[in-house]
């Protein structure tokens, strides 16, 4: 009841702002919004404490040895020109589970950033703000710490830049870049250029997606059909 009326009150007091018209129009929708999702939980009655979103993920009978990501259904191949691809291992039942992917790097839709989180991605039932900036919201104070220590620090207060720049995928790739120091690129540099797209597949390496490793060796598709990466990039978005 108390984020109710600091909602009301933030409504109330858009118009002594320093935002021009258009601005205040949509900061209005956005809490408009948030005043709705607030009574909607104060209606189902959850407490006004932070929650904590349970996080749950399925499971495989079986994993595929060297890509995890995948059930045993699933067997990786590696064509010249191809790249790797995926073929069934074995017969595969209707409704059955394949694939269970813990992203490297995401970014969630500007629709949903201020009902979802912005670490993990999943709808959030009491959001806890940015310290530091409006743009954001998480689920629990462990993703906002875990952002905050990575690349949030430097999207912070730049959101909205970021978004309206429409920038497609280089977003994505800008958070790739930020979620770790410089150093630890700097330091590695001989091993981030050597690009092996037949990871997992010509050695015993395992190929798991949420390393960075396994992210640096993503097939580029780089000048195929005379496309260059640039152009990629915004398509992939």
């Amino acid at each position: 009841e108390l984020a109710l009326e600091d909602v009301s009150l933030a409504g109330k007091n858009l118009k002594d702002s320093n935002l021009d018209e258009a601005k205040q129009k949509a900061k209005s929708k956005d809490l408009e919004k948030l005043k709705i999702l607030i009574e909607k939980e104060i209606k189902s009655g959850l407490n006004n404490g932070i929650v904590e979103s349970p996080k749950t993920c399925p499971s495989f009978k079986q994993q595929n040895v060297k890509f995890p990501s995948f059930s045993d259904a699933v067997q990786i191949k590696y064509g010249e020109g191809r790249g790797r691809y995926a073929v069934a291992g074995r017969e595969i039942k209707v409704g059955e589970l394949i694939a269970i992917e813990t992203p490297f790097v995401s970014l969630i839709d500007k629709e949903f950033s201020k009902n979802h989180c912005w670490n993990c991605l999943l709808c959030t039932k009491s959001p806890i703000p940015c310290e530091q900036c409006s743009g954001v919201v998480y689920c629990s104070k462990e993703c906002r710490q875990n952002a905050n220590d990575t690349y949030h620090r430097y999207e912070c207060l730049y959101t909205d830049i970021l978004y309206q720049a429409h920038l497609g995928a280089w977003h994505l790739a800008y958070r790739a870049l930020t979620s770790r120091p410089w150093a630890f690129f700097s330091d590695n540099l001989d091993q981030y250029l050597n690009h092996n797209e037949k990871s997992g597949v010509d050695n015993d390496d395992v190929y798991k997606s949420e390393d960075i490793m396994s992210f640096n060796n993503l097939v580029t598709h780089d000048g195929v059909g005379c496309k260059q990466a640039p152009e990629l990039m915004m398509q992939a978005h």
